[in-house]
């Protein structure tokens, strides 16, 4: 305490214990007084963080302007279909990246319906098949179908599958068919 401490400076082995000079509390509400005093208010461009109007009639920040898909994003998408399971980690292995650029990906994927919700721990599940992938790449609307799976299936309880055991898909059929079939009969 009291402005002693260990340096260590650069060549040296071991650090060196030094005093620095001790500064009273209220030296130093002095000192932070008479620099607000000793300086005008400060002037914030407000434009730099307001709400824009696009031509198109959206509304965007100006500030947060979100950048492309990451150039992974096509080859994380066909990867994660072909192992049918979704997460930052398997991404970060396969494609030598850090964590929070593979959980950026992994949201993108999210936003473009290829994989489901976050679970907690668990990887997410994975909503499209790779011909529905490759339509979304080349600007089809492949990702329509898998978000009416996904809002289904979440619309769907478990009390409600143990009323209506026709919504219990069996292990037989395909998943993403037995959804389809199901839509279908809703009229969806």
């Amino acid at each position: 305490g009291k402005g002693d401490m260990l340096f260590f400076p650069s060549g040296e082995s071991e650090p060196v214990r030094v005093q620095g000079a001790f500064v009273s509390d209220k030296e130093v509400s002095d000192v932070v007084e008479f620099l607000c005093e000793a300086n005008e208010e400060p002037e914030y461009n407000h434009e730099v963080t307001a709400i824009t109007e696009e031509s198109d009639g959206t509304v965007t920040e100006a500030v947060s302007e979100k950048p492309d898909v990451d150039e992974y994003f096509a080859d994380a998408g066909r990867f994660v279909i072909e192992s049918e399971r979704a997460a930052a980690g398997q991404l970060q292995r396969r494609f030598s990246i850090g964590f929070n650029r593979a959980g950026r990906i992994i949201d993108q994927l999210h936003q473009a319906g290829v994989v489901g919700p976050a679970e907690g721990t668990k990887p997410r599940k994975v909503l499209m098949t790779m011909e529905q992938f490759e339509a979304y790449l080349s600007g089809g609307d492949a990702a329509t179908e898998a978000d009416e799976l996904e809002a289904y299936a979440q619309e769907l309880s478990a009390s409600d599958m143990l009323e209506n055991p026709e919504h219990v898909i069996s292990e037989e059929q395909d998943p993403l068919q037995g959804m389809v079939d199901d839509l279908e009969e809703h009229g969806v």
